[in-house]
């Protein structure tokens, strides 16, 4: 069989047999880009977790920074501790 026809609402069109694989190589090369953009979203959705625990983390230390400044104490308690028994 030397071409394919393929039925199209207004009419028909004969296409050559050549464009079957043409079209299976870039279903190919699109499928290996999903994969692609998968893989760099993963390592994206990681790091933007680990920025996330991080500014949680950050926030909380200067949440206990401005506590101890608004009680007057700009030392913490082991600092105390440390200072008291040198």
């Amino acid at each position: 069989m030397k071409s394919l026809l393929v039925s199209i609402d207004q009419g028909e069109t004969i296409m050559d047999n050549n464009l079957v694989p043409g079209l299976t190589e870039q279903i190919k090369h699109l499928e290996d880009d999903i994969k692609t953009i998968k893989e760099n979203n993963k390592f994206l959705f990681d790091k933007l977790d680990k920025a996330y625990g991080d500014r949680i983390e950050l926030r909380a230390e200067n949440y206990k920074l401005k506590e101890q400044v608004k009680n007057g104490n700009g030392e913490s308690e082991e600092e105390e501790c440390l200072t008291c028994s040198a």
